[in-house]
């Protein structure tokens, strides 16, 4: 990392040097800190009106800020005011806010409507050419060390299936939910793979709850949950069914009881690309004045015990399934995204 010495020069009627001293009326003193702060906007002219100051936030790293602190001999109280900010990446990339004075100086005003001018200047002698050749080595070999490691970890052999033999890899994510009542979400998910096709993996999970946040006209939780699954089946065996994700999202309110907010379930056809898909979800409605009490005071009514029932009832013996009496209103969306890679041996 390449280090840079920066000069300050702060001017009030006269030029003042970082190791000078100050006019008799008013004292000013330069502060060098290591600690994170909000950085300053790169705008040309920085002015500040009492503590109304407009902040950018940058990337974690080391960080620097040249601070000028104002003590007047009429007053105990001392003004700190930020000068500059350095800061390093990860990535080794040093960025000084505000950037170095090229043609204009920088001006602040302090509390009583002095105004101060600054500039900011690069006096660090440029590295020669052997030192900078030196630096690129060792960072090409820094990157060729971690590549290495990668292929370890990963590995050469490329696994080849069975003759007849199809595999999916499979990867979701869940990404958001709309528009539900309560404002604590979290989303319990059941993969069921087509005939023919097993799994080794886990086919369900729950996500973390997530507090949604006004978005234009609608309430939005985002969740960004990702999980994958690897599906193999015979070539001959394999049938034409889609994988199926059922979604049952659910609300925690602030003394821990749970209410059903919505069942939905998407279909995903075994071709390889990507996906994205909105789901549109339900609910049962509590239809007696017992349920809607125990909904709204302790929740945990009404809701299914068997996910699958969605999509394929196991007691119903007849070929259409008749739903009469069960009073069902429309819920949020959730919104899901999945990619399938399909490796194949004839």
């Amino acid at each position: 990392m390449k280090m840079y010495l920066v000069e300050v020069q702060a001017l009030l009627k006269r030029t003042l040097l970082l190791y000078a001293f100050s006019p008799p009326m008013i004292m000013i003193f330069f502060h060098l800190y290591g600690r994170q702060k909000p950085l300053f906007s790169s705008i040309k002219r920085i002015i500040k009106e009492k503590r109304n100051v407009k902040e950018t936030y940058v990337s974690v790293g080391q960080s620097m800020a040249i601070m000028a602190a104002l003590f007047f001999e009429d007053s105990a109280s001392v003004e700190e005011i930020d000068l500059c900010f350095l800061q390093v990446d990860d990535h080794g990339t040093l960025t000084v806010i505000p950037d170095f004075s090229k043609r204009k100086s920088y001006i602040f005003v302090n509390s009583r409507s002095e105004t101060f001018e600054y500039e900011i200047e690069n006096v660090s002698d440029m590295p020669k050419s052997s030192v900078i050749q030196r630096e690129k080595n060792l960072m090409r070999k820094i990157a060729l060390y971690k590549r290495k490691l990668k292929e370890d970890a990963i590995g050469e052999e490329f696994t080849e299936l069975p003759p007849e033999t199809t595999s999916f890899s499979i990867n979701f994510e869940i990404v958001s939910a709309k528009n539900f009542p309560s404002p604590d979400i979290f989303i319990h998910y059941l993969i069921i793979v087509p005939k023919g096709c097993t799994s080794e993996n886990i086919l369900e999970g729950v996500t973390e709850t997530c507090r949604w946040k006004p978005m234009d006209d609608a309430t939005v939780a985002y969740y960004g949950y990702t999980f994958s699954i690897d599906i193999s089946a015979n070539v001959k065996e394999l049938s034409e069914d889609s994988l199926k994700v059922i979604f049952e999202a659910t609300s925690v309110d602030y003394w821990g009881n749970f209410r059903n907010e919505g069942y939905g379930y998407g279909d995903i056809p075994m071709i390889p690309g990507m996906t994205s898909q909105d789901i549109s979800t339900w609910k049962i409605e509590p239809n007696t004045l017992k349920h809607k009490l125990q909904h709204f005071f302790i929740g945990g009514m009404p809701h299914l015990d068997d996910l699958s029932y969605i999509i394929n009832p196991k007691d119903t013996k007849d070929s259409q399934l008749s739903k009469y009496g069960v009073r069902t209103i429309s819920s949020g969306i959730i919104t899901f995204k999945s990619s399938i890679i399909q490796q194949i041996q004839p």
